[in-house]
């Protein structure tokens, strides 16, 4: 079902939205609307594309890229009635949280972006959407949520913001806060499993280990995030605490499906790997049931081939179940300015 959904909304470039003569309201008209703006400036091959790096034959011409035209009605029905869907993302990349709002045809929303101690403000934000005849903006949903602050969420753009803003203030899909509070985060980085109680402990699974190879690329990945500038040996609590969150967001869109049937994650790249991230935690809740991951993967100039993106655990097999490639945003180096406040600190 799925499988069908993602190549459904795979477009070429010769045939963007406006020539299917879809209704205007359609949930692919907006998505072939965006990838046709994705065209008008980026000329890789692979953007607007979804890709399944599990097909035996990943040469971009031969592999089965479908045309957004021939299966419009079956996104349609599709959308309609997921299964438990993880979208990916690079959280600076507007284009991201645009082109993902676009396929929110689901039962509920859990998102990595606001934790859970805020969950109660947030709900009562989008009750007041639906009851409200004032015209609400995105500094509302900033206020109710502490948007940015270190209390509410993890301080993410405003692109993210707004994409939260417009789904709860169309008020057709629920949406939940899934991420733990900060507070707890530290406190786990620095006890590990002490911090937590033992109910929590069974609930979500964390006892059970990722096995040393999958530990070792969860460092090395922590490693990359702080652009190298901790040593090795002081991320093990870091990465307990990211287990402890991906263990969490699992729980949370647990929650969400049994409540509404279906249920979409939003989170980064990271998280939505079918390796070690979300998906391995519900794996272990969840036996029997369809979890399909999708990571949207920024294209690179010079870089054609679709298998050179393709994120692969320790024994080379694919980490992600399909990839939709996006223009890259424009970003200065996220690691410059760290390694040079790192390089003052150890000349001091």
């Amino acid at each position: 079902m799925i499988r069908r959904l993602l190549f459904a909304v795979a477009i070429c470039a010769s045939e963007p939205a406006a020539a299917c003569q879809l209704p205007m309201d359609h949930p692919s008209f907006l998505f072939g609307r965006i990838v046709a703006s994705w065209h008008e400036t980026a000329k890789h091959p692979l953007v607007g594309r979804v890709y399944d790096p599990a097909k035996t034959e990943p040469d971009l011409q031969k592999s089965q890229f479908k045309s957004y035209c021939l299966f419009a009605d079956d996104f349609w029905i599709m959308a309609s009635k997921p299964e438990l869907l993880l979208l990916g993302e690079v959280h600076d990349n507007p284009e991201h949280h645009r082109i993902r709002e676009s396929l929110f045809q689901l039962g509920a929303i859990v998102t990595a972006h606001l934790t859970t101690d805020r969950a109660a403000d947030f709900a009562r934000f989008q009750d007041m959407a639906k009851a409200t005849e004032r015209t609400l903006t995105l500094d509302d949903f900033k206020a109710w949520t502490s948007w940015g602050s270190t209390a509410g969420t993890t301080g993410w753009n405003d692109d993210i913001a707004r994409m939260l803003f417009d789904v709860s203030v169309q008020g057709k899909i629920p949406v939940y806060a899934g991420d733990v509070p900060r507070d707890a985060i530290r406190r786990v980085s620095m006890e590990g499993e002490a911090a937590l109680k033992q109910e929590e402990v069974d609930r979500l699974h964390i006892k059970e280990p990722l096995g040393p190879q999958l530990d070792a690329a969860a460092l090395t990945e922590l490693e990359d995030d702080y652009c190298r500038t901790l040593p090795r040996e002081a991320l093990g609590g870091m990465a307990y605490a990211q287990r402890y969150r991906d263990a969490s967001l699992a729980d949370a869109l647990i929650k969400a499906a049994e409540k509404h049937g279906s249920a979409v994650l939003v989170a980064d790249n990271s998280r939505v790997r079918t390796d070690r991230g979300v998906p391995w935690y519900l794996r272990q809740r969840m036996t029997g049931k369809t979890i399909v991951s999708v990571s949207l993967i920024e294209v690179e100039d010079g870089k054609n081939d679709p298998e050179s993106y393709v994120p692969r655990d320790p024994d080379g097999k694919p980490a992600t179940d399909y990839i939709l490639f996006t223009p890259k945003a424009k970003r200065d180096d996220p690691c410059a300015a760290a390694t040079a406040e790192a390089r003052q600190g150890a000349g001091k």
